[in-house]
């Protein structure tokens, strides 16, 4: 699942994917030439930072800190599945 994220996050204009789940937290994950980079944010009060800006070389690591700080595998699937229709709205 990470793997295919991070392929499609690659694929993206600059790189960058955010997503809002029904309850109003916001997923935001990018990557630049040097660094992956993620963030937890509550939409529903702009200065609730669930996860601050986590930075790592790796997807995988900024994967990991989304799971330390609540994501699931079912949270996962669905951040997934948005990045997916989002891949096929922009390329079609």
């Amino acid at each position: 699942m990470e793997q295919a994220l991070e392929q499609i996050i690659d694929q993206h204009p600059g790189r960058k994917f955010s997503f809002t789940y029904p309850t109003g937290v916001q997923i935001s994950l990018w990557h630049d030439s040097y660094m992956w980079h993620g963030e937890i944010i509550d939409t529903n009060n702009s200065n609730l930072h669930i996860m601050r800006p986590c930075n790592a070389p790796t997807f995988q690591a900024v994967s990991d800190a989304l799971v330390l700080h609540g994501l699931t595998d079912q949270s996962k699937q669905q951040l997934l599945d948005a990045a997916k229709n989002s891949q096929q709205t922009s390329t079609t």
